[in-house]
């Protein structure tokens, strides 16, 4: 009876873990784009977010699969199976987008402690300071536990405080009347496609999985666990763009800003709104700035056979807090020179980050259907389709915005 215990107890765990590792996805960044989104075009997003969750479960699903098949990390598949410089390339474009997600955390980081009503300019020195020598003492995993517990009751907040009955009645009116070819909506849609399919986390996944070194049973319990993950991030997309929609129906706005955004939350949700969604987002975007650099440092590494930082100190992996610091701090020092709204940083960030989105998905597309590699574990028709549709999407949005842009200049 004891060993029936701790087996259900071990894989309740291994189901929480892979549950925790995807939820991590759902970023500070995220969750300011998906409220202004609601604020801004309402359930008119509701068609690209359903695809993108649908295409973020095959691209996860692929990830397991190539951590199970193989037992190596993506980025160490890309230098063995492809050479130095296609690696090299990859890892350029992981770096850049790195950068892109890690600066969206660091405005959303400051849109919280504003909420808040604590001085951002102190703060983030001190956050800044804080994420390095979590990372630098190892002591990642119980601060990303702690900030998700946070987040947890951000999301009961949301849960408690929205009028889903009101917000029901705009549902029918904004999902008619969609234009998928004018240009903001498509900058929208990048914006939302860099925030749904963060890079960071195709390697941050499958490093995990290859670290844990899991039976095949456990693969199938992980697997579990991040799928509902993944519902659980869907489902709070549709209460983050629900609360944009409160808030415009409530507020009366007619944008979101850096100065409005906590009066708009008091006017929707009551007057502890603002201190409890400040506390949510700053929750959020803690976690990933750890997260991205810290993945994407771990990805680099591992692509050129770098002594991983992780498991040793500054000495032994020096070249690892190099990155890793590099990434951090020309981040933050760009997001506190910038004069922009944060707002819009935010959402400009995450819209540059899914230009590289396309790039990644087709290393993962060839890996996968590579039989050298994956055996009979190769890609499923439907999977193909899915995945190039994205890649073909988001290239084709990013077309159509040049044009636009170029239009608008005659």
């Amino acid at each position: 009876m004891k060993k029936s215990k701790n087996k259900t107890l071990s894989t309740v765990s291994t189901i929480i873990a892979g549950l925790i590792v995807i939820s991590s996805a759902s970023y500070g960044g995220k969750i300011i784009t998906y409220i202004n989104g609601g604020f801004k075009y309402g359930y008119r997003l509701f068609p690209p977010i359903i695809f993108l969750a649908i295409s973020f479960l095959f691209i996860q699903e692929m990830n397991i699969r190539m951590a199970k098949v193989t037992g190596k990390s993506f980025a160490d598949l890309i230098r063995e199976w492809y050479g130095a410089k296609p690696a090299f390339f990859a890892m350029i474009m992981v770096l850049i987008s790195s950068i892109f997600l890690t600066i969206s955390s660091f405005g959303s980081c400051l849109i919280g402690l504003d909420l808040m009503g604590i001085n951002k300019y102190i703060a983030i020195i001190i956050i800044s300071i804080f994420i390095w020598l979590t990372i630098v003492k190892r002591y990642y995993g119980s601060v990303q536990n702690i900030f998700f517990l946070l987040s947890i009751i951000f999301i009961v907040y949301i849960i408690s405080a929205v009028d889903f009955n009101n917000s029901s009645k705009v549902i029918i009116n904004s999902m008619q009347n969609i234009d998928f070819w004018q240009s903001d909506y498509i900058y929208y849609c990048l914006s939302i496609i860099g925030a749904s399919i963060p890079i960071y986390m195709m390697f941050h996944l499958q490093s995990y999985l290859v670290q844990e070194d899991l039976s095949l049973k456990e693969y199938g319990e992980q697997k579990i666990g991040i799928y509902i993950g993944i519902l659980i991030m869907f489902l709070m997309t549709l209460l983050i763009m629900i609360v944009g929609i409160e808030s415009f129906q409530r507020g009366g706005e007619i944008a979101i800003s850096d100065k409005n955004l906590g009066e708009i939350f008091i006017k929707a949700f009551g007057k502890y709104a603002k201190y409890i969604f400040g506390m949510g987002i700053l929750s959020f975007a803690i976690i990933t700035l750890a997260l991205i650099p810290l993945a994407a440092t771990l990805a680099i590494c591992d692509a050129f056979a770098l002594e991983n930082g992780f498991e040793k100190s500054c000495k032994e992996a020096p070249l690892f807090y190099i990155i890793f610091t590099f990434i951090l701090v020309i981040s933050g020092v760009f997001v506190l020179l910038s004069k922009n709204s944060l707002v819009n940083l935010v959402i400009l960030a995450q819209a540059l980050a899914s230009m590289i989105v396309p790039v990644i998905l087709i290393y993962m597309i060839i890996i996968t259907n590579n039989s050298e590699i994956m055996g009979k574990e190769v890609n499923k028709p439907i999977q193909n389709i899915v995945v190039w549709f994205t890649v073909i999407s988001i290239v084709v949005f990013f077309i159509a915005l040049i044009i636009y842009k170029i239009m608008a200049m005659f």
